[in-house]
């Protein structure tokens, strides 16, 4: 996701000042923000996203008691990417950079442009980006959904253990076989 709109941010840096006709080959005071907040709000959670998974991987034990940062991170996650594919999406219009690419007077000046610009390029790769962040809200809820289940597993079975513990070392090594 990062990478997608990275690259459709390059290239609308690279050639904001291209011309053709006379004109630049976006628009004059075009809406650039939609952009730059999707490109950071990808940029963002996906180094928290690597934070956590280094975290998990380096101190296991901690990250597993401590599941309310990861519950809370789950919902910042969520909360921050419904906003953020809700506001891209609202605002493509013709002003912004993906409105632009998809506009009947991109595909015009496409023709003349000699590849510096590929408009239905840039189009479809903006349509995939807001249909990841899409995806990347609801696969979100789905793993904190799985995540709390696991949690409640673990903890169910930690429970069992010690309760088996309780009653002698022979009774918690059989729980812990058929577990």
């Amino acid at each position: 996701m990062f990478a997608i709109i990275a690259f459709v941010t390059s290239i609308f840096l690279s050639t904001r000042t291209d011309k053709i006709y006379g004109r630049n080959v976006w628009p004059a005071k075009g809406k650039t923000w939609p952009t730059y907040m999707l490109l950071t709000a990808s940029f963002i959670t996906l180094a928290i996203e690597i934070f956590m998974l280094y975290s998990v991987w380096v101190r296991f034990s901690r990250a597993e008691r401590n599941w309310r940062l990861v519950l809370v991170e789950h919902l910042v996650h969520f909360s921050t990417w419904l906003v953020v594919a809700f506001l891209y999406r609202y605002e493509k219009r013709l002003k912004d950079i993906w409105g632009w690419s998809c506009s009947d007077i991109a595909k015009l000046l496409q023709k003349d442009l000699n590849g510096s610009v590929d408009f239905n390029k840039l189009c479809s790769l903006q349509g995939v980006s807001w249909i990841f962040s899409i995806m990347e809200t609801v696969a979100k809820v789905l793993f904190a959904i799985l995540y709390f289940i696991l949690y409640r597993r673990a903890k169910a079975v930690d429970s069992k253990l010690r309760l088996a513990d309780s009653f002698g070392e022979g009774v918690g090594q059989l729980l812990q076989a058929t577990i």
